[in-house]
C-alpha cells in the first residue's frame, strides 16, 4: 500500500511539473523568467523523490544516492533563484517585495543549509565526531528537510493557490515524511529499551 501511495504522489507531482513547464515554456527563445518556475518545480520534484525513495535504496548506497539526487535538486533550486534574481536586475525591479519572494529566498537558504548538513554528515563525520555533534547535525538534517519541503510547498501555494496541488501532493507528502520520521524515532526507542533490558 505504501509503494502505491509513493507512485501516486510521484505521478501527481510529475503532472504538476508538466503543467508548469507547459505553462512557462522554457527554452533558448523564451524569457529568463520562464526558467525560474521550471527550475524551482523540477528542484522540488527531485528533492521530494530523494526523500520518498530514501528507504528503498539499498543500505550500502543509500546516503550516496540520496546525496547525489539532493545535490541535483539544490542545483536546480539555485538555478531557479539565479534566473529570477537576474531577471529582476535586467528589468530594474526590486527583489523580495512579495510574500512569494520572501518565502522563496528563505526556502533557498534552507535548501542550501540542508545540503551543507548532508555534506557534513557524509564527508566531515570525523570533524563532527571530534566535537561531539554528529547526532545533533543528523537530527537537524532530518527535521530541516521536512521543514524545507513544507516551505517549498508553501511558496508554490502562495503563487498558485492550487488546492488540488495541496490536497493531492502537499498533504500526502508531508504526512508520509512526518510518519517516516516518527516511525524511525519509535523504532530507535524500542531498540534502546530492548538493549537496556
Amino acid at each position: 500500500m505504501e509503494k502505491i501511495a509513493l507512485v501516486g504522489i510521484t505521478g501527481l507531482t510529475l503532472r504538476f511539473v508538466y503543467r508548469v513547464i507547459e505553462t512557462y515554456e522554457p527554452g533558448f527563445e523564451s524569457s529568463l523568467f520562464s526558467w525560474h518556475p521550471t527550475c524551482m518545480i523540477l528542484g522540488q520534484f527531485v528533492a521530494l523523490e530523494s526523500i520518498l525513495l530514501f528507504k528503498y535504496i539499498p543500505r550500502s548506497w543509500r546516503v550516496t544516492i540520496h546525496g547525489i539526487i539532493a545535490g541535483m535538486a539544490t542545483c536546480l533550486f539555485l538555478a531557479g533563484f539565479y534566473a529570477i534574481y537576474q531577471n529582476k536586475i535586467n528589468l530594474q525591479k526590486a527583489h523580495f517585495t512579495s510574500w512569494h519572494g520572501l518565502f522563496g529566498v528563505s526556502t533557498v537558504v534552507l535548501i542550501t543549509s540542508q545540503s551543507l548538513f548532508g555534506s557534513l554528515l557524509k564527508y566531515g563525520k570525523m570533524i563532527l565526531q571530534a566535537i561531539g555533534v554528529v547526532k545533533l547535525v543528523k537530527t537537524a538534517h532530518r527535521y530541516n528537510g521536512l521543514f524545507t519541503m513544507m516551505m517549498s510547498f508553501t511558496v508554490v501555494l502562495i503563487v498558485t493557490l492550487d488546492w488540488i496541488y495541496l490536497i493531492t501532493i502537499v498533504i500526502p507528502s508531508v504526512i508520509y515524511i512526518a510518519r517516516s520520521l516518527l516511525v524511525r524515532k519509535i523504532t530507535k526507542e524500542k531498540k534502546k529499551l530492548e538493549k537496556d533490558h
